[in-house]
């Protein structure tokens, strides 16, 4: 049920995943430095996506997270240069930071999920391509310098975010 922390680590030679059904967790590192992996079938019951489970998977260009995971750990996609997109599902509730550090080519993110704060997802970027960002109902707060150097043209906040951070769209 659990692929361990370390478990496919710098395996270079991996192209692509189909993770069985019955896997509920992906550990930490499970997957780190992959660096042929373009791509990955997560199935639905997979739950929580552990700390590092894909940082520096540089050839990956997408990934569809399903909609049971409610945890995504800190530096989970990091370094993921080639990562073009990603969609957050409704039912995460946690979000790590620097998830998407280093994530070079991503241009395009839709948040739904439902927690209520969204905490530094850029930190120390300096140089992102995030063109658009939509943010569902049901989030209240954007952590300070969450979004900071994104290249953002447009977002969507909703009427219900009561605080933005300071410098959370800093050098926008």
């Amino acid at each position: 049920t659990v692929i361990s922390s370390g478990a496919f680590q710098r395996c270079s030679a991996l192209t692509s995943i189909d993770i069985p059904n019955g896997v509920t967790e992906i550990g930490t590192s499970a997957f780190q430095g992959c660096t042929s992996l373009t791509s990955i079938t997560i199935p639905h019951g997979v739950t929580k996506m552990s700390y590092r489970a894909f940082q520096n998977c540089t050839s990956l260009q997408s990934i569809n997270i399903p909609n049971s995971v409610t945890v995504i750990d800190g530096k989970f996609l990091q370094g993921c240069t080639s990562l073009e997109s990603i969609n957050i599902p409704n039912s995460v509730t946690n979000i790590g930071d620097d998830v998407f550090e280093g994530c070079t080519s991503l241009t395009s993110m839709s948040i739904t999920y439902t927690g209520t704060k969204i905490y530094k997802m850029n930190s120390r970027l300096r140089v992102s391509t995030i063109r658009s960002l939509i943010i569902a109902d049901g989030f209240t707060e954007i952590d300070h310098n969450a979004f900071e150097y994104t290249s953002l043209e447009s977002i969507n906040i909703p009427h219900g975010v009561t605080e933005i951070g300071h410098h959370a769209f800093e050098r926008c």
